[in-house]
């Protein structure tokens, strides 16, 4: 397993009840998991990433901590490096203009997600 395999899903084939399936040779399809409409609801992991940034600068650099943008700018960090480490897998990189567009907007989403969630946006 390797660092680009932790921001992948392998995508499974349904089975059918009660049937025998031969085993296949070809490995499942992955799906960068940052960059599809599914990775909208979920990012525990890059949350509590951007959280303890946030946390870490309060408590090390006061006046600068204390800013809004701190998370902001976080989790636009964390979302380009989890969206170049996924796109780095040839398997799972866009292939038309417009796969990139849909794919670089929804990474971008997704950071601002992050941003609004740390900074407590989206409490109801």
């Amino acid at each position: 397993m390797t660092f680009r395999d932790l921001f992948l899903a392998k995508a499974r084939k349904p089975e059918a009840e009660g049937l025998a399936v031969a085993a296949s040779t070809e490995p499942p399809p992955v799906v960068g998991v940052f960059i599809t409409p599914e990775s909208l609801a979920t990012f525990p992991g890059a949350s509590l990433a951007v959280t303890v940034v946030w946390v870490l600068m309060k408590k090390l650099i006061p006046k600068i901590g204390a800013s809004p943008w701190i998370p902001v700018v976080a989790s636009l960090v964390i979302g380009l490096v989890i969206f170049l480490t996924t796109i780095s897998d040839d398997r799972v990189a866009p292939r038309t203009r417009s796969k990139w567009i849909i794919a670089v907007a929804v990474a971008l989403f997704n950071s601002l997600y992050l941003a609004a969630s740390a900074l407590g946006l989206l409490q109801t």
